[in-house]
């Protein structure tokens, strides 16, 4: 942030107003940031373009040296790694962010995310997962004392309420008819097949059964498609 009001001055800002010019509500901000134009439209921009920088906001910390545990994790919701809601006790390990990770790719990949916490509430997420990945852990299962919201003593969703699509229909949904639309570059076959396979392994219910990051680097979906296309990014430069 601090480079780009170097380089382009500080945002501006626009005053909040109601239509009817009756005060604000005190939840609402009293002005807005316009969007900053860097120079060139959004989908001119390479990767080597990109200047990252990363802020924790104080969250982040290594779980070899520090003990933080599942009722203290604040990742956003529809991020967030179910064992965080159901082992509240248990410290968090490295396989929380690769929970983290999976729910980032997809959006990153697609329009919409494979898990949302837009006006639901955090048992929502969890039937969420559920819907999308298949039944979670039998204790854990047991110890969800609204699942009865949700789903029938069978384990079947309730009639009535919105089902979230498995994976599989949720990347045709979220990712490939969005790609579509855009003209940009849909995936074949055979690497929504690699990137399903990853898809899944990163989003294992138990922590400890998810794929660490090294195995994530060396997935078929990261050796044959993402690094050699960021190799070739870099050399566009």
């Amino acid at each position: 942030m601090v480079w780009l009001y170097e380089k382009y001055g500080e945002p501006e800002t626009v005053p909040v107003t109601q239509r009817d010019g009756k005060p604000l509500p005190p939840n609402a901000p009293a002005s807005a940031v316009l969007p900053l134009y860097l120079g060139k439209d959004a989908e001119e921009f390479l990767l080597s373009d990109a200047h990252v920088l990363l802020s924790d906001f104080g969250e982040a910390f290594a779980p070899d040296l520090e003990v933080r545990r599942g009722e203290d994790c604040h990742t956003p919701l529809a991020k967030r790694p179910p064992e965080a809601r159901f082992e509240p006790q248990a410290p968090l390990s490295y396989s929380a962010d690769i929970w983290s990770l999976a729910t980032t790719i997809w959006e990153i990949l697609g329009m919409k995310a494979i898990f949302s916490s837009e006006f639901a509430t955090a048992d929502e997420v969890v039937s969420q997962h559920i819907d999308a990945l298949g039944p979670m852990p039998l204790n854990w299962w047991e110890r969800w004392a609204e699942r009865s919201q949700f789903f029938d003593d069978n384990g079947r969703p309730k009639e009535g309420r919105y089902v979230w699509p498995p994976i599989d229909k949720a990347f045709e949904e979220g990712v490939q008819k969005y790609r579509r639309k855009l003209r940009a570059n849909e995936f074949d076959m055979v690497e929504t097949a690699a990137i399903l396979d990853l898809m899944r392994r990163m989003l294992v219910f138990r922590p400890e059964e998810r794929p660490t990051a090294d195995m994530v680097l060396q997935s078929e979906w990261m050796v044959k498609w993402v690094l050699p296309d960021f190799h070739r990014s870099l050399q566009m430069k």
